[in-house]
């Protein structure tokens, strides 16, 4: 299943001549959301990076997919043992290649000017470890390797090669592997984007 989600992705990248092709970077602010509740479930700091693609399907539209490397996760507070109801500081950081499928609405058709944005996105596990006095303990296997979610978000283009956004991903897919367990990723991210 990832060696198509690639494929595809790469087929539809180098097909057309049309494409403009940009460095993106950001910060990422996540946390889980779902059927289970974390009481103590609250947002982690992590980055984006990676590559985008424009395919101007029109003056004002354009598909924009990507390829990028997306820390997620969430902070929590967890006790030591079973024995002791101290409580300590815990970050669960789950990485993945992500690809955003996302189309792009400019108001304008200017070089510069306000845009939305919206579409499905890929999420491809990586990694997955939990630290917790200076230990850190992977928990893969916990997690399915494909999240699936919506895209959603606006920005400003400000010329033709540089660009800022505001955007929030929406997991639409349950991410653990127990059956009757609903958790997916919910993630702000703030980036920046410039096309060569």
């Amino acid at each position: 299943m990832r060696k198509l989600i690639l494929a595809l992705f790469f087929i539809g990248m180098f097909t057309s001549s049309e494409a403009q092709v940009g460095f993106r970077g950001g910060l990422n602010f996540s946390n889980l959301g779902g059927d289970v509740f974390l009481v103590d479930n609250e947002r982690t700091l992590g980055f984006n990076v990676g590559l985008v693609y424009g395919f101007s399907l029109t003056n004002n539209l354009e598909f924009r997919p990507g390829l990028l490397y997306s820390t997620k996760g969430f902070n929590s507070t967890e006790a030591i043992d079973i024995n002791d109801q101290t409580r300590v500081p815990t970050t669960n950081n789950i990485n993945y290649l992500e690809i955003p499928l996302d189309f792009k609405y400019k108001f304008r058709s200017e070089a510069s000017g306000f845009f939305i944005y919206g579409g499905p996105y890929v999420g491809l596990l990586l990694s997955a470890n939990q630290k917790k006095l200076n230990q850190s303990v992977d928990f893969n296997d916990n997690l399915k390797s494909l999240d699936f979610g919506l895209n959603l978000g606006f920005g400003y283009d400000l010329n033709s090669n540089c660009s800022i956004g505001l955007g929030y991903g929406l997991g639409i897919s349950s991410i653990s592997q127990e059956d009757g367990i609903g958790i997916t990723n919910r993630n702000i991210t703030l980036y920046f984007i410039y096309s060569l």
